[in-house]
């Protein structure tokens, strides 16, 4: 992940990357190393990043004209993606991070979690919401 300080837009985000890539392509080449290719693939904007290999991001891929064009919410890591984390969780984390993503509101965002922890308070949540499926091996 690099993150440019100097670009305004997305737009101008991925020309910076496709410019990254093909200084760092290039460089490569110099030393002696042709095949190493490094291949500008996409920006996030907004980005949380909770930790290594943890992260969040409203993806933007180039199109065939360069420009820049949103492919939607991006999760590697976190709740809303292991298996290990009951679908209540994962609702309010999917619900949360859509506001965030999309309309960039903190405080709508945590009103969505007041809403949903005081829907679980006063017993509103089907029960099905807090089973976790699980094979055994």
């Amino acid at each position: 992940m690099v993150t440019f300080s100097d670009a305004s837009t997305i737009d101008a985000c991925g020309e910076r990357g496709a410019e990254a890539s093909i200084f760092v392509t290039d460089h490569f080449a110099s030393l002696g190393y042709p095949q190493m290719i490094l291949e500008f693939e996409k920006c996030y904007f907004p980005y949380l990043l909770q930790g290594k290999k943890r992260y969040a991001g409203l993806k933007y891929e180039p199109d065939t004209d360069g420009r820049m064009v949103c492919k939607g919410i991006d999760c590697k890591g976190i709740e809303t993606e292991r298996k290990d984390t009951l679908p209540f969780v994962k609702d309010i984390m999917h619900g949360c991070l859509d506001i965030l993503m999309h309309r960039r509101d903190e405080k709508e965002a945590l009103g969505f979690f007041r809403e949903k922890m005081a829907e679980f308070i006063a017993g509103g949540i089907d029960f099905e919401k807090f089973i976790m499926k699980k094979n055994l091996a």
